[in-house]
């Protein structure tokens, strides 16, 4: 498969309140891990969470448009990012890690 279109992201996290996100969609010429010098933004959008209240929440969101998605070589890879702004309150975990203290 070289060629498809996304639709969606998921993603799941432990909050409480509700925040902006940006979800920013590369693709990485070189493969393996993630290196921003080698990635090509694709599409960003924004999200407002789910206000989980202590529990973990799995949310999709949509895309406005179907995003284009084509890989020229094999080595190229799909990286989604999803930046948290820094939270005035509460606090979100995603992935294990605890941003509360950045």
């Amino acid at each position: 498969m070289n060629k498809f279109t996304l639709s969606c992201i998921q993603f799941a996290y432990f909050m409480e309140g509700q925040t902006n996100v940006t979800i920013d969609v590369y693709i990485d010429s070189t493969g393996g891990e993630p290196d921003y010098a080698s990635m090509d933004l694709i599409h960003s959008f924004t999200a407002v969470t789910i206000n989980a209240v202590g529990q973990l929440q799995v949310q999709t969101v949509s895309a406005d448009e179907a995003i284009p998605i084509e890989f020229t070589n094999s080595k190229e890879t799909l990286v989604i990012v999803l930046t948290v702004p820094i939270m005035s309150e509460g606090f979100i975990w995603g992935g294990g890690q605890d941003n509360g203290d950045v």
